[in-house]
């Protein structure tokens, strides 16, 4: 189990897991999952998307699905759907890996808050808070 807490890019670190959906047409989409990580001044370095230059994206996996769009929204908040598997293996990559998730769709930025987190609850408020 999870949740999310819309934030924006400025309390995104650089290293990072992230999931992050891409239109392919009008009934297709793609989530890429992906190992953020800085890379500034490195021959692996890319322009990224959204100004975020000098930064290695290394793929984890991804998935493709069919039908509407991957964002839904509850209670003025906006919860990205994850797919099933990814969805799973980034909450356990987060907590082998010791670093922080996020899911993006277009201009929406999660933060994932994993309940395998020790202090799940707290977690949560704590990122309320900040963004």
């Amino acid at each position: 189990m999870s949740k999310q807490v819309t934030t924006t890019m400025d309390y995104v670190p650089a290293t990072r897991l992230e999931l992050r959906w891409e239109e392919l047409d009008a009934e297709k989409w793609y989530c890429h999952y992906e190992l953020i990580m800085p890379a500034n001044f490195d021959i692996r370095s890319k322009d990224g998307e959204d100004g975020e230059d000098g930064i290695v994206r290394i793929s984890m996996g991804g998935t493709e699905v069919s039908g509407s769009s991957p964002s839904t929204y509850y209670d003025q908040t906006k919860t990205i759907n994850t797919p099933f598997r990814d969805g799973a293996h980034i909450t356990w990559d987060m907590k082998s890996l010791n670093i922080r998730g996020f899911i993006r769709h277009g201009d929406t930025i999660n933060e994932i808050v994993a309940a395998i987190h020790p202090n799940f609850e707290e977690e949560i408020e704590r990122l309320r808070v900040k963004s």
